[in-house]
C-alpha cells in the first residue's frame, strides 16, 4: 500500500507559500502553476485560475506542498507509527481530511492502532473498536435524517 495523494495539498494558515498578486491588489495564496495562458493557485481544497492579463505579480516561496511532498516521499509504507505521526503533522497543519486518510492507513497496518481509532472517533466498547454511530446504535440510539441527530427511542415517541 502506498500512500499517494489524490487531492493536491491544503496551504497551512503559516507555512509559506507562491504568492500571486491580482491587479485589482488581491492577493491569493498557495501552490502556483504556470498553465501558459494562465495561472493556478491551489489553496487548501480550492483551486483558483487567472488570466495572466489579470496578474500583477508571481512570487515564488518554498510551500506547504514542497513540505508535504518531501515528508511523503520519505515515509515508510509498512510503518503504522511512522504514518500516524505523518497524520498528526497533517492535523497540526490543517489538512483533516488527508489526515483521516493516512489513519485509516495505519488501521490497514495495525488495526488495534488505539491512537489512530481514537483519531478517527472510534471507541472502545465491550472489548472492541466501534465508530461514533455503531456506538450510538448499540447504546439503543436512533439516528433521525431530518435533523441528523441521535434520540432515544422515547425521544421519538
Amino acid at each position: 500500500m502506498r500512500y499517494i495523494p489524490i487531492i493536491l495539498l491544503l496551504i497551512a494558515a503559516s507555512a509559506a507559500a507562491d504568492d500571486v498578486t491580482l491587479k485589482n491588489g488581491k492577493v491569493y495564496s498557495g501552490q502556483v502553476t504556470d498553465e501558459g495562458s494562465r495561472y493556478t493557485v491551489v489553496d487548501r481544497d480550492r483551486k483558483y485560475a487567472f488570466r495572466k492579463s489579470e496578474v500583477a505579480e508571481v512570487t515564488k516561496k518554498a510551500s506547504f506542498m514542497d513540505l508535504y511532498e518531501e515528508r511523503l516521499d520519505k515515509l515508510p509504507v509498512d510503518d503504522a507509527e511512522a504514518i500516524f505521526e505523518f497524520g498528526q503533522w497533517l492535523v497540526e497543519n490543517e489538512w483533516p481530511s488527508r489526515a483521516r486518510r493516512a489513519f485509516a492507513d495505519v488501521l490497514a497496518l495495525d488495526p488495534d492502532h488505539r491512537a489512530a481509532r481514537r483519531a478517527l472517533g472510534f471507541k472502545h466498547y465491550e472489548g472492541e473498536w466501534v465508530s461514533p454511530s455503531e456506538l450510538n446504535q448499540r447504546k439503543g440510539l436512533v439516528y433521525d435524517e431530518d435533523t441528523g441527530k441521535w434520540y432515544t427511542p422515547h425521544d421519538l415517541a
